[in-house]
């Protein structure tokens, strides 16, 4: 659910990766939490100094939103934008970085909310740069992303883009496969003809299929696996006569896997 060395051109690598809390997280309540900080990565023609990406699950969606909601309303004060630049501050100089502030926040359409927070700030030896912290909300998951970089940092689009790559990777490992239009299954049911089938109409980010053909009663009930047909088409053989024939299809991703079965075809008559 954070970031992938697959989302980068070659020439990235993960610097640190583990399930400690970060400073630049939100302190929440979470069931759990990951991140990974990332070095040499490329957007665009920009070379990032670093990328941190974290994601954590609140205990449930409205908890998130509720999180969110109140750093959006901290944003509308500048006390609290100040307070926020310190503890930013505070967090980089363990990295050799001073006197950072707010200079900009935005909202991006990405995930259910996205707030994106610029930085400006220098280093020790008085070098400026520029960071982005954003905060991406889908369902009860929030993802933190601090990019550091010099300036002028990213633009408004390429830091959307990021942000709805976390979006996919959440979708990805939290959407289940759904079902809509159930599997069928074609061809004429004797020995030796060649059942095809169509896997039906499902939806769900990264699905791949599983088959499995059934050998049923005469009236489709009590079906059970059929040893070795396990692939999209099946040859129908003498030890079907007399029974029905089925296909079901385990659809899966990272969420799940959810399974769905055709109708019984007709009896399979003898030859």
């Amino acid at each position: 659910m954070v970031l992938a060395l697959s989302d980068f051109p070659a020439g990235a690598t993960i610097v640190s990766a583990n399930a400690k809390r970060s400073s630049f997280m939100l302190s929440i309540a979470t069931s759990s939490s990951y991140a990974r900080t990332f070095s040499g990565v490329v957007i665009g023609h920009t070379r990032l100094l670093t990328l941190f990406s974290a994601v954590q699950v609140a205990s449930n969606a409205a908890k998130a939103e509720v999180e969110m909601q109140a750093l959006t309303d901290e944003l509308s004060s500048k006390t609290l934008r100040s307070s926020i630049g310190r503890g930013f501050s505070a967090g980089l100089g363990q990295e050799g970085f001073a006197s950072a502030h707010v200079v900009r926040d935005r909202t991006l359409k990405a995930g259910d909310t996205a707030v994106d927070l610029g930085f400006s700030f220098k280093s020790s030896s008085g070098g400026a740069y520029y960071a982005e912290l954003m905060y991406v909300e889908k369902g009860p998951e929030i993802a933190t992303l601090l990019i550091v970089s010099g300036q002028p940092g990213l633009s408004a689009g390429q830091s959307t883009g990021i942000a709805k790559t976390v979006v996919a990777h959440i979708e990805a490992a939290t959407t289940p496969p759904a079902n809509t239009t159930a599997p069928t299954v074609g061809g004429t049911v004797g020995p030796g003809s060649i059942l095809s089938s169509k896997t039906g109409t499902w939806s769900g980010p990264g699905l791949t299929f599983a088959y499995s053909w059934l050998r049923c009663d005469a009236t489709g009930a009590a079906c059970t696996p059929i040893a070795g047909a396990t692939s999209a088409s099946y040859t129908v053989s003498n030890a079907d006569v007399g029974a029905t024939l089925a296909l079901e299809v385990a659809a899966t991703n990272a969420a799940s896997t959810v399974s769905a079965t055709s109708k019984p075809t007709a009896v399979v008559q003898p030859s």
